[in-house]
């Protein structure tokens, strides 16, 4: 649905803003999905999470979060990512060096 992590979304001038997709997140708890975005680049960039389905023609159609419990899904979500990703890097750096 989000092809090659981007997808684009009408600006305030009507001119596509293009969108990087951070994840997707399918929550079986209440049977919605979420994703996390940044539009922007640098200083200007802003993060945005939005609950979405697929319209008719496949593409994603976004939603805003209804209420705190959708804040904590999603910021549950994040925070579990961030947690991996970090375990991740800590595990490559205490990797044995390969000697030459």
């Amino acid at each position: 649905m989000f092809e090659n992590g981007t997808f684009a979304i009408a600006g305030e001038d009507g001119k596509p803003v293009r969108c990087e997709v951070l994840f997707t997140y399918d929550c079986e708890a209440n049977g919605r999905s979420y994703v996390v975005f940044t539009v922007g680049e640098g200083d200007a960039q802003q993060l945005f999470a939005n609950r979405y389905t697929a319209n008719d023609a496949g593409e994603p159609q976004l939603w805003p979060l209804e209420d705190e419990a959708e804040y904590q899904i999603v910021r549950g979500c994040f925070e579990e990512l961030k947690a991996k990703l970090m375990e991740q890097a800590n595990e490559q750096t205490a990797e044995p060096q390969a000697e030459a």
